[in-house]
């Protein structure tokens, strides 16, 4: 679903709801204005790719709830802090780049089925912690 593009400031409970889409495994609502990702846990059975890149997102708790994610895209937006994301073990690539963020949380390290994490353009000082206990030893590609 490709909602890419469309100035939405909050995702669009009248268009974008499970029951319309109950099966729906990839949304796309990058290009926007959003500044809530509240909605989207209805979702969580079978969404598999999700791209929230360039919009204005400073909080995205509601991600913890999706645990069907390979894909997780959120590049260019407001973060200051990522939810503790540890239970998303399926998840295979996470882009926060060009972000303020300023560490990565714990949990991070349990996402053993991790491949491609990009943390590129942030405020990191280091990347040593958030691998402390050797739990993203399966990536592929670190940026």
């Amino acid at each position: 679903l490709y909602l890419s593009s469309q100035h939405f400031v909050e995702i669009p409970k009248d268009i974008l709801t499970p029951t319309n889409f109950q099966f729906v495994t990839i949304i796309d609502l990058n290009d926007n204005e959003l500044t809530s990702v509240d909605g989207l846990e209805g979702f969580a059975p079978c969404l598999v790719q999700l791209d929230l890149s360039h919009n204005r997102l400073a909080h995205v708790l509601p991600i913890t709830q999706l645990r069907s994610l390979t894909h997780l895209n959120m590049a260019h937006n407001l973060l200051a802090t990522l939810p503790e994301i540890g239970e998303l073990s399926l998840l295979r690539e996470l882009n926060v780049s060009h972000n303020q963020l300023s560490s990565l949380p714990p949990s991070l390290s349990r996402l053993s089925s991790l491949r491609v994490l990009n943390v590129s353009s942030n405020q990191l000082p280091s990347l040593l912690s958030a691998d402390a206990d050797g739990g993203m030893g399966g990536l592929f590609c670190l940026t």
